[in-house]
């Protein structure tokens, strides 16, 4: 445990060009934004599909948001606010071990 607490970590390197070159077109169409409806991946139907978090049925009145850039998967919205949130927190706490390194 001693020899990874004495490693110092290379953050130029986490990331490659590849990754940050990704992460620059993702992030510009964010910045860009789009209101056409038209645009990425075609939402999947909400019948007979559960929602990925919660595992309740996705047809159940409740609102929901889908994956417009990849995959079209839908989830109840309140249920990807809990996840983002906890995604967040995990990020933060990857950065404070990352930064006491």
């Amino acid at each position: 445990m001693d020899r990874y607490r004495a490693a110092t970590a290379k953050l130029a390197v986490i990331a490659t060009e590849t990754i940050v070159d990704r992460y620059r077109a993702a992030t510009a169409k964010l910045a860009a934004g789009s209101d056409d409806e038209s645009d990425g991946v075609q939402q999947k139907p909400l019948e007979d599909s559960n929602c990925p978090v919660c595992f309740e049925a996705l047809a159940d009145g409740r609102p929901v948001v889908s994956c417009k850039e990849q995959c079209g998967n839908n989830i109840h919205a309140e249920c990807f606010t809990q996840w983002e949130k906890s995604r967040r927190a995990m990020v933060a706490q990857v950065q404070l071990v990352a930064a006491s390194v």
